[in-house]
């Protein structure tokens, strides 16, 4: 019988051993089911005849089964939840106070219990938050899986314009360390919340406790905690792919989706993981593209980040049954708060094609959605159809078939062609800059590496024989010059024979310090620069707050390369059918952006006739955006619409154009 009790007490004692390791609730189940036994303990003194009628009629108890009770239960309650009830038993019965005194100590004991207990939950839950293992419950979120420095880029501009968002991050870091990181440069948003969770991306449990499958929207970002292995980053990335791929969405709508890679190679991989194909972004070949725009088109930058930093224009894509047959020569005329720029559509593989600047008698047909830039400053939203609703005109602004007077193109407009351009450095960036450079090349470009005679052992140029098999249409040559010597004769010579000077910064070192390398450079370089007044001086800038001690070098265009690529990212992510249009535009041999002389357009007078302009460039097959303000600020002023700007004779046009090289 004894072994029998023995057995019994210790299968208990495992009971309560596994409910107390794996249920949070555990302290409180024990502090209340003591807490329970004490206030019938002091309700059962009542039944059993502890009080006599003196003492019942002393504390307030009914001599009555049936009344009694709560007054019995209050009587034990009071004392064990208050001590002070207990001065209250001044003149009772002996065995009265007694019973009261045990019945205020346990009550003591137990509700230091679980004021403790209460402590040590909240501080359990902090806990959990701080280490970022707390179950998410949201809906149209935006999850973000990995980090790098981008991340606080993306989500500045996510929130911009939105009047509540939240991001929940998912990644390998120590929160805290990323919430410090987002503290220093996350801008203050009211209705900003983020969220950031310790996890891997590559595990189902982890993806559900984000709530991926509730997202609006998911950001994958390279991780670049090891700059020299990208791959590995990009493996990670095809891992986490292969997990959302075997997602069921049928309960939700699936969430939008891009992807950044570390290397170009990587991107038709991607795409093709799913159906449809994920857009994704490759940061080197993005900047490397971008450079070369920059050192081709001066002021590129500027207008390039303007257009997509959503300060109140975005580019969309609508569609509009009603335009079913209609010429685009026709639809252009029609909007005052945007301007159609392409048309798009999707394949039957799931892809999205894309035409930019069609030419004028395109007829639009079934599944046609255009594409537009639009001045917009309201929450941003996810659906293409909310921007169906844009302003439209009562009467067309012009007809698109009717002849204007033509203002002939000034001499050496179009040019566009790069035939001798120097780069420093070496970044991820380099091989698209040639890539890029090799596109545009309609015969053979010389292209000059020009390096630090230093550097002549350390720097990581890739096998030059390659590269020149690579790029045919490249004069590849290597020249390694004392930079210290800044006015020297050979120094000043090569670069005085340049058209473009492209910078590219250090990648293995921090951001703010390859910077500072940069403007190094640029001052050693400052003698050689200014002798040729018509060098195009391109850099590449990790930091936006480099800005500052940039500012006063020698420098035409400066790409702040993860901005750029964060603001791109965070427009697919709210519209991936942007994907291609951004790709479109940094492509070589298709349409590009160009920034003309008003003059070339149209008499400068008083004012522009924004109307009026936007004919002239559509007879010329070219689709007007915007005017880029003459003087010190370049100001950029995109859809100006119906209203009539006052105009200075170097202002200049932004249009889209077939790209030529005359």
């Amino acid at each position: 019988m004894a072994a029998k009790v023995r057995q019994l007490i210790q299968k208990l004692r495992y009971l309560i051993f596994i409910f107390s390791a794996t249920s949070p609730l555990f302290p409180f189940f024990l502090v209340a089911l003591f807490f329970l036994a004490i206030v019938l303990l002091g309700m059962g003194a009542y039944f059993v005849g502890l009080f006599s009628l003196d003492s019942l009629s002393a504390e307030g108890i009914d001599n009555q089964l049936d009344g009694g009770v709560i007054d019995t239960f209050w009587w034990s309650l009071k004392h064990v939840l208050d001590p002070g009830a207990f001065s209250e038993d001044y003149g009772a019965p002996f065995l009265v106070k007694v019973f009261a005194f045990v019945n205020t100590l346990m009550g003591l004991l137990l509700v230091g219990a679980l004021i403790g207990f209460i402590v040590n939950s909240i501080n359990s839950m902090m806990d959990q938050v701080m280490r970022g293992s707390v179950k998410v419950e949201e809906k149209r979120h935006v999850v973000i899986l990995g980090w790098n420095d981008k991340v606080p880029s993306i989500i500045n501009i996510l929130a911009r314009g939105r009047n509540r968002m939240i991001v929940v991050i998912l990644s390998a870091e120590e929160p805290r360390e990323v919430r410090e990181r987002l503290r220093q440069r996350l801008k203050e948003r009211p209705g900003l919340r983020v969220l950031p969770q310790r996890g891997s991306a590559h595990l189902t449990s982890e993806l559900d406790r984000v709530a991926l499958r509730q997202a609006a929207a998911v950001i994958m970002v390279a991780d670049d905690s090891d700059r020299k292995n990208v791959v590995s980053a990009d493996i990670s990335s095809i891992k986490s792919l292969m997990l959302l791929k075997s997602f069921d969405f049928s309960q939700v709508e699936r969430p939008n989706l891009v992807v950044e890679v570390s290397e170009d190679s990587t991107r038709s991989l991607v795409e093709g993981i799913s159906n449809p194909p994920v857009p994704s972004v490759s940061g080197g070949d993005f900047i490397g593209k971008t450079l070369v725009q920059c050192a081709r088109n001066p002021g590129y930058s500027n207008i390039y980040t303007e257009l997509l930093a959503l300060r109140g224009y975005r580019l969309v894509i609508a569609e509009f049954p009603e335009f079913e047959e209609a010429l685009f020569g026709d639809v252009v005329a029609q909007f005052e708060t945007a301007i159609p720029i392409g048309v798009s559509w999707v394949e039957d593989d799931g892809r999205r094609a894309i035409i930019l600047n069609p030419e004028l008698d395109y007829d639009l047909g079934p599944g046609d959605e255009l594409v537009m830039l639009s001045r917009f400053t309201g929450d941003l939203a996810w659906s293409p159809t909310d921007f169906a609703n844009l302003k439209r005109l009562a009467q067309p602004r012009f007809d698109a078939s009717a002849d204007v007077d033509q203002v002939e193109l000034m001499p050496g407009d179009s040019q566009s062609r790069l035939e001798r351009v120097a780069v420093v450095g070496y970044s991820s960036s380099f091989r698209s800059v040639l890539e890029a450079l090799n596109g545009h090349a309609t015969e053979q470009s010389h292209v000059l590496l020009l390096n630090e005679a230093s550097k002549h052992d350390v720097l990581p140029l890739p096998d030059l024989d390659e590269v020149r098999e690579l790029f045919p249409n490249l004069v590849i040559s290597v020249e390694y010059i004392d930079f210290e010597n800044g006015s020297d004769q050979r120094l000043v010579e090569l670069i005085g024979a340049q058209e473009a000077l492209v910078l590219l910064a250090d990648e293995s070192v921090a951001g703010a310090d390859s910077d500072a390398g940069v403007a190094v450079n640029l001052l050693r370089l400052s003698d050689a620069i200014a002798a040729n007044t018509e060098l195009n001086v391109v850099i590449e800038v990790f930091e936006s707050a480099s800005s500052d001690y940039l500012a006063p070098l020698p420098v035409t265009d400066a790409v702040y390369g993860p901005e750029l690529l964060s603001i791109q990212m965070a427009q697919i992510a709210m519209r991936p059918a942007l994907a291609p249009v951004f790709r479109e535009l940094l492509n070589a041999g298709g349409i590009e952006m160009r920034v003309r002389p008003l003059a070339a357009y149209m008499t400068v007078s008083d004012t522009i006739d924004f109307a009026q302009l936007q004919h002239i460039c559509l007879s010329r097959n070219e689709s007007a955006l915007g005017i880029a303000r003459a003087g010190a600020s370049g100001e950029v002023i995109f859809c100006p619409g119906t209203e009539r700007l006052p105009a200075m004779v170097d202002d200049k046009v932004v249009v889209l154009a077939q790209q030529l090289y005359v």
